[in-house]
C-alpha cells in the first residue's frame, strides 16, 4: 500500500495561508483610544501610553509567527 504524495508547492501554499489568517487574527486585539473629536498631542499620547504592552506583545507575536 503506498501512501500518495501531496506536492509539496500545495503545502506551502496551505501553510502560508494558515499564518497569514493567524496574523490578521493578532491584528484584532488591537484597539484604538477612545477620545474627543478635538484632542491635542499631549491627549493622544497620554491615551497610547496604555496601549504599549498590547502593542509589544503584538510585534513581538507578530514577528515570531512571521519567522516561523
Amino acid at each position: 500500500m503506498e501512501i500518495e504524495r501531496i506536492p509539496k508547492s500545495r503545502v506551502e501554499s496551505f501553510s502560508d495561508g494558515v499564518m497569514a489568517i493567524v496574523l490578521t487574527l493578532l491584528a484584532f486585539r488591537l484597539k484604538t483610544p477612545d477620545l474627543s473629536g478635538r484632542s491635542n498631542w499631549h491627549q493622544y499620547l497620554q491615551a497610547l501610553v496604555p496601549l504599549v504592552p498590547t502593542f509589544i506583545s503584538f510585534a513581538l507575536s507578530f514577528t515570531m509567527v512571521a519567522l516561523y
